[in-house]
């Protein structure tokens, strides 16, 4: 089985991008994103201006993994638990919160039907469930949203987390 989510990069079992975070506010991020055309839901725009969502003041370089269930090795509907803590054993690690902004804002030609789920730390929203952020791409477009990630909550298979790999 891999070790590292450095071995599932060689192997072809991730994708890896670098993107900036920081510099920005939630509400230039949130403007800039509608400026883009992107769709924001009314749980993702909740989440940006939770007092727990919070931007770096200094820009700044981030590598993330964008990895399937499947790829990671488990079996079944695991739960955000077992993502989250698969993820910590192949070396990844949480992304700040406002990577989902950034991401949506830099990951324009996501490809047509995909869901990627952030690795982050919950933050809850107005029923105080917990949700991360989600970037979504439909006929309809670019979406960051607002998923609901209790602990147990089982995630399929087909679907993709975004974590950021450690220097």
């Amino acid at each position: 089985m891999t070790e590292r989510l450095s071995d599932l990069l060689k192997e072809g079992g991730i994708r890896r991008l670098t993107i900036e975070i920081g510099g920005k506010t939630s509400r230039q991020l949130e403007h800039e994103m509608e400026q883009e055309g992107i769709n924001i839901s009314s749980y993702a725009r909740e989440m940006l201006h939770d007092s727990h969502f919070t931007t770096l003041e200094t820009p700044k370089e981030l590598d993330l993994a964008i990895v399937t269930v499947r790829n990671l090795g488990l079996k079944g509907y695991p739960t955000t638990d077992q993502v989250y803590s698969r993820i910590a054993e192949l070396g990844g690690e949480f992304c700040p919160a406002e990577t989902a902004a950034h991401l949506r804002l830099a990951y324009k030609n996501q490809p047509l039907g995909e869901w990627l789920t952030m690795g982050m730390k919950l933050i809850a929203d107005r029923g105080g469930n917990p949700d991360v952020f989600g970037l979504e791409r439909f006929e309809g477009g670019l979406w960051l949203g607002g998923f609901w990630a209790n602990p147990s909550y089982g995630w399929g298979p087909e679907f993709g987390f975004v974590f950021s790999l450690r220097k």
